[in-house]
């Protein structure tokens, strides 16, 4: 058989055993572009499967559509398909995993996007119809895969492209007439099954006993990271294989009746002790945009396919246009702000607007104002509110404290007010004045005044004379009336010997003051001699240190003079020797001419 449809089994075919469940891997993702991690978690997977004793056949990567890729990163980042399928297969190769590694291009020849789960059970149903017709002794040897390069002059390249379309079409036809087939084929299986079914159950075990040797057991894994097993909850799916990192923090944690139905479901978690490094092709993008080595993260000739096919250079153009286009849109906004200022001021300056349009320019700015003084506003409207609210519950409270109050409560109070009616104590009255003094206005105050005086001059008589509203109540008649009046005569009397013992108190309180003055006088007078005399003996100390301090200054003086005139005379000496010497040397040359 060749291999013409999407997902090569050649290889494969020679990795399956007989008697022993084949297991085969496969990962799915958009692959834009390919890195390190995508092939090395496969070989993770396969390692730590044969250590548990298990036969791994193979493994497939399906790259996802283009439309996928396109609307998940963009039509400008995001490769075609034929690129991705192609860097794949480099990979593979530069690794040395063309033995047990193959590239399933299920997905990228579908019309739009599939899902993984729906991926997955594509190849097993695929695998497990190619096995009914397949012998191990009639494989053919696999076709070499023919790598695609370019050529260096123009007219080669074209017809290239011309040979490529040829051969597109035919296979195309090809390909179509051996789907038609293979579904044929598909049906005319599914109805052999439906009529063994329908055989005895005792007749069935026997030939599955008798054909067990015959047979390829293959089972498929999906590999996966444990991130998306996490996101996505696949802990209830079957046949799967998640690969951990040390320091992922779940978002599901696993229980034990998980664990349990991990080995009925055959499901495969790997924990790696080791720390594996971020790849991601995001990464390869942006240091490729940056001008920057790629080989860190993929293959060598990944790297080279990629700066060699024009999917990079269209990106960059497309990255400096847009460059200058926001440079563009941002100078002319410069340009327009800065005119829209220069209007304004120009306008501002020559313009006499009326009042209407102010009133609405304030409205505007009302509208207009920032968050923080409309929250201030807000704040002093709670306050308010909160204000209103504490008086109404104090208010509710003091009505209901009124209410519950009971009847010798009541009667309490009433006694109480009797008490201070009558006088009650003499603290009480004065702390009642002093409240009422501080609260009563000035004009009532006056009138207090005034009638104090005219009480004052009534209690010169002791308080028995009476004033015109008693003469006037005693005119009234009526049994009531009299009583009155005899409560206001006794109210008078207490009165009367009150503002007796003040006037006493106040006189015993005025000859005390006059005692203390007296005594504060002769105090001060005694104060007054000490200080004369203690003023005198400063003043005799400072004119005795004033009198040393000029004696020392004029010492000092005369020694300056003394040092002046030593100088002046020594100064005058020296001239009177060097005018001598100049007449010695005179006096010597007139003798040497003489001679």
């Amino acid at each position: 058989m060749e291999d013409t449809f999407p997902t090569p089994t050649n290889q494969l075919k020679k990795n399956l055993e007989l008697g022993v469940t084949n297991y085969v891997l496969i990962l799915c993702g958009s692959i834009n572009p390919v890195h390190r991690l995508h092939i090395g978690a496969l070989s993770i997977a396969k390692s730590e499967l044969e250590k548990k004793g298990l036969k791994v056949a193979g493994a497939y990567i399906s790259p996802s559509h283009y439309d996928y890729v396109r609307n998940k990163l963009g039509e400008h980042f995001a490769i075609k398909s034929k690129d991705r399928v192609e860097m794949c297969w480099l990979g593979i190769e530069e690794n040395g995993y063309g033995d047990w590694l193959f590239v399933d291009e299920y997905e990228t020849s579908k019309e739009g996007f599939v899902n993984f789960s729906s991926v997955r059970d594509r190849l097993q149903h695929f695998l497990d119809s190619e096995m009914l017709t397949f012998e191990k002794s009639n494989i053919e040897e696999p076709k070499k895969r023919k790598k695609e390069r370019k050529g260096n002059n123009k007219e080669e390249q074209e017809k290239e492209k011309e040979g490529e379309q040829e051969k597109d079409q035919d296979q195309d036809l090809e390909k179509d007439q051996e789907n038609k087939q293979k579904k044929e084929k598909e049906k005319e299986n599914e109805q052999e099954q439906e009529k063994e079914d329908k055989k005895d159950k005792k007749g069935e075990k026997k030939e599955k006993d008798n054909n067990k040797g015959n047979k390829f057991e293959i089972v498929v894994l999906f590999c996966c990271g444990y991130d998306l097993f996490d996101r996505c909850r696949l802990f209830n799916w079957k046949n799967l294989i998640t690969i951990q990192r040390p320091g992922y923090k779940p978002y599901h944690q696993l229980t034990e009746e998980h664990t349990k139905l991990f080995k009925e479901k055959q499901i495969f978690l790997i924990q790696k002790n080791e720390e594996l490094r971020d790849f991601s092709s995001t990464k390869i993008r942006k240091q490729l945009l940056d001008n920057e080595e790629v080989s860190d993260i993929t293959y060598l000739s990944v790297q080279k396919y990629l700066h060699e096919s024009k999917w990079l250079k269209n990106l960059k153009e497309l990255i400096k246009q847009e460059k200058i286009k926001e440079e563009k849109m941002r100078q002319e906004k410069m340009r327009q702000e800065k005119k829209t200022k220069k209007r304004n001021r120009f306008q501002n300056f020559f313009s006499s607007k009326p009042k209407k349009e102010k009133k609405i320019k304030k409205k505007e700015k009302e509208k207009q104002t920032p968050k923080h003084k409309k929250k201030q506003n807000e704040k002093d409207k709670e306050k308010v509110n909160e204000k209103e609210k504490k008086k109404e519950k104090h208010k509710k409270k003091h009505n209901g404290k009124e209410k519950k109050k009971g009847k010798e409560e009541k009667k309490m109070e009433k006694q109480k007010e009797k008490k201070k009616e009558n006088g009650g104590g003499k603290g009480e009255k004065k702390k009642k004045r002093e409240r009422k003094e501080k609260e009563t206005p000035k004009h009532k105050k006056k009138q207090k005044e005034k009638q104090k005086e005219r009480g004052n001059r009534k209690d010169k008589g002791n308080g028995n004379e009476k004033t015109k509203q008693e003469k006037g109540g005693n005119k009234e008649k009526g049994g009531e009336k009299q009583k009155e009046k005899h409560k206001q005569k006794q109210k008078e009397k207490e009165r009367g010997e009150v503002s007796g013992e003040r006037r006493k108190k106040e006189k015993e309180k005025e000859k005390e003051t006059e005692k203390h003055k007296k005594k504060h006088k002769d105090g001060e007078k005694e104060k007054g001699k000490e200080e004369k005399k203690m003023e005198k003996k400063k003043e005799k100390k400072k004119k005795d240190s004033g009198g040393k301090r000029k004696e020392r200054n004029q010492g000092e003086e005369k020694k300056k003079e003394k040092q002046k005139e030593k100088t002046k005379n020594e100064r005058v000496k020296n001239k009177e020797k060097i005018k001598e010497k100049e007449k010695d040397k005179k006096n010597k040359e007139k003798k040497k001419k003489e001679k």
